[in-house]
C-alpha cells in the first residue's frame, strides 16, 4: 500500500477534519449536515432553514425509511465514508490534545475507533518548531 505525508497547519487540519466529517455524514445519509455549509451566509437571508431541513428529512425518509438525523453507520455504509470518518476522528483527537494537554471530557479526547474495514487508522503527529 502506498502511503503519503501531508504537512498542514492547525487551521488546515480543522478544515480537513470538517470536510471529511461532512463527506462521511452525507455519504451515510445524514444530509441535514449539508446545512452546515453556508459559505455566503445565505440561509438566514434567503432560506427558511427549517423548511430546507424538512425537505432533506423527507428525501432521506424516502430512501432510508428514517429521518436524516436517525441514519447511523451500519454494514451497508460504503467503506470510503467510514474511512473518511476515521480521518476526522484522528485529526480531532490530535487537535484536542494539542489545545488542551490536560485532557478533557469530550469524545475528541478518547482514542479514535476504527470504523473502516479496508483502511487502517491514519496517523498524525505534531511537528515542533518547523522553519519554512
Amino acid at each position: 500500500m502506498t502511503q503519503y505525508t501531508l504537512t498542514i497547519s492547525d487551521k488546515q487540519a480543522r478544515i480537513l477534519a470538517s470536510a471529511v466529517e461532512l463527506y462521511s455524514r452525507v455519504g451515510e445519509g445524514q444530509w441535514d449536515h449539508l446545512l452546515s455549509l453556508d459559505p455566503l451566509h445565505l440561509f438566514p437571508k434567503y432560506f427558511d432553514r427549517d423548511k430546507v431541513r424538512a425537505m432533506l428529512d423527507e428525501i432521506t425518509y424516502m430512501i432510508y425509511g428514517k429521518k436524516s438525523n436517525c441514519v447511523t453507520r451500519d454494514n451497508d455504509t460504503p467503506d470510503e465514508y467510514e474511512a473518511a470518518w476515521d480521518i476526522n476522528q484522528v485529526i480531532r483527537h490530535r487537535l484536542a490534545w494539542d489545545e488542551h494537554p490536560e485532557g478533557g471530557h469530550t469524545v475528541d479526547f478518547g482514542e479514535p475507533m476504527q470504523t473502516s474495514k479496508e483502511c487502517e487508522l491514519a496517523k498524525i503527529g505534531r511537528i515542533e518548531d518547523v522553519k519554512l
